[in-house]
């Protein structure tokens, strides 16, 4: 199958992020403060239950970066994974006191007026599941799952049907 064909039927591809996201906007966000403590993102991730991803933000909402369950599980658990831990990250693993320390500040978000056929593209591309929806000044308004997604395409094609 090459890039240009697609599993999405015609309609889906002109779908925005905005659509997909009047679906889920009672959702509760999975956002936490840059101080959040490890104690307290554990928790938040086992509140947010469908997601695996817990987006960061400063002060003032702005997103800063995402933590995903893998680093937080290797950072509790960070004994079980002696093995793979380069002794250059052992000091930050040591000194890691919250949100701001685990954080990845590389960020595939999405806006409200993305198509949602290009969003697919991009977190396939990233290798993510789901990614913060951000408006113009970086605030998470939202997000997107691959469930979302699929949810989306799926409704779509039974209408169709």
């Amino acid at each position: 199958m090459n890039k240009d064909q697609s599993h999405t039927s015609p309609d889906s591809r002109n779908v925005l992020v905005r659509d997909l996201v009047r679906r889920h906007q009672s959702r509760n966000l999975p956002v936490v403060r840059r101080t959040t403590g490890i104690d307290d993102l554990v928790k938040a991730m086992e509140w947010f239950r469908h997601s695996r991803i817990l987006y960061v933000v400063d002060e003032d909402d702005m997103l800063l970066g995402v933590i995903s369950l893998k680093s937080l599980v290797r950072h509790v658990f960070h004994h079980s994974h002696d093995c793979e831990v380069h002794p250059r990250d052992l000091m930050r693993i040591l000194t890691t006191e919250g949100a701001e320390d685990l954080m990845s500040d590389f960020v595939c978000k999405a806006g409200m007026d993305e198509r949602i056929s290009h969003v697919l593209e991009r977190m396939i591309d990233k290798g993510v599941e789901e990614i913060p929806v951000v408006d113009e000044e970086m605030k998470v308004i939202s997000d997107v799952t691959m469930i979302d997604l699929l949810r989306a395409v799926t409704k779509e094609g039974r209408a169709e049907s």
